[in-house]
């Protein structure tokens, strides 16, 4: 698949060079955690793309957020380095292909916007065929 990108000599150096810094090589279920620990990333131990977050927010903008709700499955907070999952993601497998997606555009340069976002155009229909989108 990589070979299919102008950009996928690189993806796969970064990738290998976290992997190496995770001691993730030959560890299987692959080490999420490990892996989101050696990029200096962590878990938001509570997310702001769960309802509960919208608590307090004044009830124009609650109504604005609320149309998003479905539409965006996880984000990566540049500033506190946190990666935020949607609680609807249930199955365990999605979520952490969505955690482990957000890791990647952390460590790729040109995904480096903080408003960077993926979406049924932008994510490979590899990733499609395996029932996980971003």
């Amino acid at each position: 698949m990589l070979e299919d990108l102008e950009s996928g000599a690189e993806i796969a150096h970064r990738a290998e060079r976290l992997l190496r810094a995770a001691d993730a090589h030959e560890r299987l279920p692959t080490p999420v955690e490990d892996i989101v620990a050696a990029a200096e990333l962590q878990q938001a131990k509570e997310s702001w793309l769960a309802e509960s977050a919208l608590s307090g927010v004044p009830a124009y903008l609650a109504r604005k957020i609320e149309r998003l709700k479905g539409r965006v499955h996880a984000a990566l907070d540049r500033k506190t380095r946190e990666i935020h999952i949607s609680p609807h993601i249930e199955h365990d497998g999605q979520r952490r292909f969505k955690t482990l997606h957000e890791v990647g555009h952390d460590i790729l340069d040109w995904q480096r916007d903080a408003g960077y976002v993926d979406d049924q155009h932008t994510l490979s229909w590899r990733t499609r065929c395996h029932g996980a989108h971003a």
